[in-house]
């Protein structure tokens, strides 16, 4: 898919405007590459995610993005204005918001006073008590911000880069302290911010979440963007076929089948199998055939396809690396 494709809305009547489009990003540290020739586009009303590995260009890539930090080359456009070295125009920070992985937010003030300054900063800006009380931060509008936990922190610092009504939204790792219900709060408006035509770019280490809630996602790694896709292509281009997982009594004879095979171990003449295949039916005909030509118990069969993870590990590899 071209990346400058505009993508269009559900009704196909017309294609959404660009709101980011950066070119040939580069970062380096010292001797740690960060960024190597990075290039994303975002239309407004899309959902973005930036998967990858920790120390893969994330949140460099993100705050360049964002304006909290410069590219050593490449270009940044939003909402059809070039960004230049040295931060982001008064007139266009007023349309972003902008959630870092770690915020510092000035721990005596309370919650209320914060998002209330923040609000006081933008002409068009959402009602303060009611984002407080959707984020689940209603009995903590008079805590002081030291006195929060790391979730309550989180939801904070999303509420101040919500609170203005952005055109274009970046959130670095937006729920990673948080409980199931606070993320279901958190996609939700995220989900309505892009619905009223913003712009949001995320990192995610919770790939079902990228994949329930993003338009597209990009996979980077060693600072590279590896593949920038809709979730269900990337799983088609990279990962096709199925996975066959089945239980069976130790000593079967599955050499023939290809299948991978680990011993259960909790119940040592049980072994759990994983047969993989392109096309689904001949593999169940290849399998039941098998089974009845030699006589073994098939247990518990699933048959699975690929998901986001897979294609993340297919493109990123499966050590794991500082």
């Amino acid at each position: 898919m071209n990346e400058l494709t505009a993508i269009r809305t559900a009704s196909n009547e017309a294609p959404r405007s660009i709101a980011i489009h950066a070119t040939g990003l580069a970062k380096r540290y010292k001797d740690v590459i960060a960024l190597v020739d990075a290039s994303l586009t975002v239309h407004a009303g899309e959902i973005v995610g930036v998967l990858g590995p920790n120390g893969a260009g994330k949140t460099t890539l993100i705050e360049i993005l964002a304006g909290a930090r410069d590219a050593d080359a490449g270009a940044v456009e939003m909402l059809g204005s070039a960004l230049h070295p040295g931060g982001i125009p008064d007139a266009l920070r007023a349309a972003l918001g902008f959630s870092p992985q770690t915020a510092a937010l000035p721990p005596l003030q309370t919650v209320g006073e914060l998002v209330e300054l923040y609000r006081s900063l933008y002409a068009h800006a959402s009602g303060s008590i009611d984002l407080v009380e959707r984020l689940g931060l209603a009995e903590k509008r008079r805590a002081q911000i030291r006195r929060l936990s790391g979730g309550q922190r989180q939801r904070v610092a999303l509420a101040l880069a919500l609170v203005g009504e952005p055109k274009i939204l970046f959130l670095d790792e937006p729920t990673s302290e948080l409980d199931p219900q606070s993320r279901a709060v958190v996609w939700q408006l995220v989900r309505e911010r892009a619905a009223a035509g913003c712009a949001v770019v995320l990192t995610t280490h919770q790939m079902d979440e990228a994949q329930s809630v993003c338009d597209r996602v990009a996979i980077i790694d060693r600072g590279r963007i590896l593949a920038c896709d809709e979730p269900a292509h990337l799983v088609r281009e990279h990962c096709p076929g199925y996975r066959l997982r089945f239980a069976t009594e130790a000593g079967a004879p599955l050499d023939a089948l290809g299948a991978t095979v680990v011993r259960d171990p909790a119940r040592p003449q049980r072994v759990h199998a994983t047969l993989e295949a392109l096309r689904l039916e001949p593999a169940l005909e290849r399998l039941m055939l098998h089974r009845r030509h030699h006589g073994f118990v098939l247990e518990d069969l699933q048959v699975e396809t690929a998901n986001l993870a897979d294609v993340f590990l297919h493109l990123t590899g499966r050590e794991i690396r500082s």
